[in-house]
């Protein structure tokens, strides 16, 4: 039992960070155009060639974009099913159907 809740932990997080890159490698060039600085903050160790994003847990990613006029940030998170969960994915899922989400916050200067 041991075995199989370790490899449905790998497994989870593994397919959890595949679907994490795939959403980097389509949605990277739209805020390369729109935003001056992509990935999180420089104290996180995201600068030139730093993080992409913040890993909060195995299954939720933060995504940071700024340098943007008028916009002081934006900042996106992926939210995404609990796969390493072996208890979560078989019991909990039956009941409550859990999706993917991604949640964009973006706050703007507005100037009268």
């Amino acid at each position: 039992m041991l075995l199989i809740y370790i490899l449905n932990y790998y497994t989870g997080k593994r397919l959890n960070l595949q679907i994490l890159t795939r959403w980097l490698f389509v949605n990277k060039p739209i805020f390369d155009q729109n935003f001056s600085h992509i990935g999180v903050s420089p104290l996180q160790g995201g600068s030139e060639g730093g993080a992409l994003f913040d890993e909060e847990s195995c299954y939720t990613y933060k995504f940071y974009a700024s340098g943007r006029v008028n916009c002081d940030y934006c900042l996106v998170t992926l939210d995404l099913k609990k796969r390493q969960d072996l208890l979560t994915m078989l019991v909990f899922n039956l009941v409550w159907i859990e999706r993917d989400k991604v949640i964009i916050d973006v706050i703007v200067w507005i100037f009268k």
